[in-house]
Order: C-alpha cells, then structure tokens, then sequence
C-alpha cells in the first residue's frame, strides 16, 4: 500500500498534541516555545494541551495562555490514567491534517512548525515523521551517562527513512490518513506508546522518515539521569515488549515466543562483555536492555 499522506496543502492544518500530567511548570516552557512560531500564510496550527487528570495548576496555566495564542490553544481534561488515552482523546478533538506530537518538558524551535509543513508539502509520499530530539542536560551528567544512547541527536542532517521504525513521541508527527490507518494508540502499551506505533505502521507499510530540521530540545532533569529511573522505565515496558510487533506468528515454548529467549542470552552476553571486559561505564545501556526481555 502506499505511505502517502494525501493532504491538501491549500488547507493545511498542524494539530500540536500535548498529553501532560502534573507537570505545569515545565508546560510554561513549552507553551512559550509555541508562541515564537514562524508562520506564513499557507498553513495554520493549533495547539491541543490534554490534562491526564493532573492535579497542580495544569488546567490555570493552560488557561493563563489562552488570550496570548489567540483561540490556537484548547485545553482537554481526560481522566483515564494513561498517556494512550491523552494521544487519542487529543486526536479526537483537532482539525488538522497532519498531528504534531511532543511533550511537556519539550522545548520546540521556533521553526518547528514552519519545518513540518515544508516536509509535508515537498514531499507527498510521507506520512509519519520522526524529528530530531536534544537533550538539555539540568544536571551535572553521571559517569555512567552516554551522551546520545537514548535520543536520535546522533542524526544531525538531512531526510531519510529509518530502518527499524523505533520512534520517539517527544517529536514524532503523523498524517491524519496515517493515523486513520493505524486506529491510534493503544492503551495496553502504555508508556512504551511510541515505540508500539512505530511497529504497527511498518506492519500497516507505512515508512517513517527521519528528519533532521523538524527538532525539539527534551529537558533531563536530575531524576532522568539516575540508574533507576532508566531500569524501571526498561522494566515497565518490557513486560509489554513481547506483544509489541506480533505481525507473523511465532516459534513458542509454552506460550513464549523463541525469539525472547535468543535475546535475553544475546542481552546478558552483551552486559557480561560490557562489565567485565571492556568499559563498565557502558554497562548500564546492556542492563536496561536486559529489562526488556
């Protein structure tokens, strides 16, 4: 099937979706990055907060915001616990033709908008974009840290398609077609939303392109760079990582598919040469890894 987004540009439409939970003071930032937007006049954009059932100020900061983006910004309150349900709730109530997804410690280039309509526009046989994403480090970076192992700022120029379709929501943008296609997020998969997408479009034939300009700026507080914020996260979505890509079935033994065990001795092959033969910096990527299996 073809992966084209079918959009007329005449009417071209960027629905912004922020999904958010107690996490007010850093949506200042955002919301403020989203002002600065470079605009022209053949495309418009709106700007979708949904509250997953925060209880801070979330709901006064969006409303503080509103008159500044003069009727571009809506607030949604979605109670259902779970980032799947804000993504879809947001999709439910846009207009446009394409969806922009970033997140609530994510700071936007003021070009970010502008970029988004160029790719569309000059390239019609896209219809999922993964954008560029930088870290800002808040905190003095352990020892341990590898700069670049869990964001894509390793890309730095151009347009290409990815290979594996692992995607990162923090700036990750979908044609409605494509959405349409792929029927959204599914809240079993829940903070593993992102990657389960990606799966699901490569086995829909939907090719994802990787574009450099398209680029937002994640913050990485203190919390973000301990060793166990990395494994539980590695923990919570491997439990899920099985039923991920289940497009052809598989090779089981009682229920549990062979190619899981191959890469829990491939993980625990890989940790034991990273710790003890060659830097044990490195070790704790291999760890988390080993989470997911």
């Amino acid at each position: 099937m073809s992966s084209g987004n079918y959009i007329n540009i005449k009417m071209f439409k960027i629905s912004v979706i922020i999904a958010t939970y107690n996490r007010c003071e850093s949506l200042k930032d955002t919301l403020n990055s989203l002002l600065k937007q470079k605009v022209n006049e053949m495309f418009d954009y709106e700007i979708i907060v949904v509250d997953n059932n925060s209880n801070d100020r979330t709901r006064e900061v969006v409303e503080e915001f509103k008159n500044k983006f003069n009727r571009k910004l809506k607030y949604i309150f979605e109670p259902r616990q779970g980032k799947p349900y804000a993504l879809n709730r947001g999709i439910k109530e846009t207009e446009g033709d394409v969806f922009a997804f970033t997140d609530d410690d994510c700071i936007v280039d003021r070009d970010w908008c502008l970029e988004i309509f160029k790719t569309f526009s000059q390239n019609p046989q896209i219809s999922f974009i993964q954008g560029r994403v930088v870290p800002i480090y808040l905190a003095k970076l352990p020892e341990w840290y590898q700069e670049g192992e869990w964001f894509g700022e390793k890309y730095t120029k151009g347009i290409f398609k990815l290979k594996d379709n692992t995607v990162d929501g923090a700036n990750m943008i979908i044609s409605r077609k494509a959405v349409d296609i792929l029927k959204g997020f599914n809240p079993f998969f829940s903070r593993a939303e992102d990657t389960e997408i990606g799966y699901k479009a490569k086995n829909k034939g939907i090719e994802i392109y990787y574009v450099s300009k398209i680029k937002v700026k994640h913050k990485m507080d203190k919390n973000k760079l301990k060793k166990i914020y990395w494994l539980r996260c590695a923990f919570i979505c491997g439990k899920k990582y099985p039923f991920i890509d289940n497009s052809t079935p598989a090779k089981n033994i009682y229920g549990i598919p062979l190619w899981i065990f191959r890469d829990i001795l491939n993980s625990i092959l890989k940790y034991l040469k990273f710790t003890f033969l060659l830097n044990p910096k490195k070790s704790l990527n291999k760890r988390s890894i080993s989470h997911f299996c």
